[in-house]
């Protein structure tokens, strides 16, 4: 019981982002895990085996392999306590980074202003203009949404298109801007299907900027247009356009989102790993 009650604070957090909910789940786990601790030392003498498929084809708790057969309940105890001391540390490193927030939140430190909105005019068929805040969608195919951006985005006119396109032979944007412009582009990390950024006179500005459902969290490089028509080429892959900014802005480049967090929006498996 004391399992399933922790499960669901701890799937709650997914949602709310209440480190509550990770407090109240806290005990609740390390009492599952004595529990189960507990188990395996009356099953020692009295159970052959228990607890796994032995196939690694499923994971049920855990990928079974000749190099780590999980054939008794002492075999996952050392994984479950490991998850449970992962957790200890996630959470411990949610709190100290909770209250530097409350710290400079006292100290009445003014969050980062959002970045002066250059609108672009998108001339390349079937890709559209959106309004970047969290909630929406950044791909016209499908409903992967924002759900944390960093404030200087809110606002921005970001540029979004097919997603299986992109990922099938890729997407090239054409836009119109009225003004010289910087354009920002959200990259993910290096994977087969993220697409890959420019190595020259692409900065990195904003590192783990934007926090997308399905998506590692993505860091926002700004490249200069002048005046008139633009364009943008990255092969294939994902990666969202974000918005573009006055030319002469001056980005200060920093880290948005703390490195240690969600790995894919809406997951909370990161928490045990």
């Amino acid at each position: 019981a004391s399992k399933v009650r922790a499960a669901a604070l701890v799937l709650r957090y997914g949602h709310s982002d209440e480190l509550a909910d990770l407090e109240k789940a806290l005990p609740l786990l390390e009492q599952s895990v004595a529990h189960y601790r507990e188990l395996a030392g009356l099953a020692e003498k009295t159970y052959r085996e228990a607890c796994c498929l032995h196939t690694p084809s499923r994971r049920i708790p855990f990928v079974w392999s000749k190099a780590k057969p999980y054939k008794h309940f002492r075999d996952t105890l050392p994984e479950y306590e490991k998850e449970l001391a992962n957790f200890k540390r996630r959470l411990a490193r949610l709190q100290a980074r909770a209250t530097k927030a409350a710290v400079a939140e006292a100290k009445k430190l003014q969050p980062a202003a959002p970045l002066p909105v250059v609108a672009p005019k998108v001339l390349t068929e079937g890709a559209e203009v959106y309004d970047v805040a969290p909630g929406a969608k950044v791909f016209t195919d499908r409903s992967y949404a924002i759900r944390q951006i960093a404030p200087e985005l809110k606002g921005m006119k970001g540029i979004r298109f097919s997603h299986t396109k992109a990922k099938g032979e890729g997407v090239a944007i054409e836009f119109e801007v009225p003004e010289d412009a910087q354009i920002l582009v959200g990259f993910l990390p290096d994977g087969p299907a993220h697409a890959k950024p420019p190595k020259w006179e692409w900065e990195p500005v904003l590192l783990r900027a934007a926090i997308i459902d399905q998506f590692p969290s993505a860091t926002v490089r700004a490249h200069l247009f002048p005046a008139g028509k633009g364009s943008i080429d990255f092969g294939r892959g994902s990666y969202f356009v974000l918005g573009f900014t006055k030319g002469l802005e001056k980005l200060e480049p920093r880290e948005v989102f703390a490195a240690d967090g969600p790995a894919k929006g809406g997951g909370v498996d990161w928490l045990f790993e």
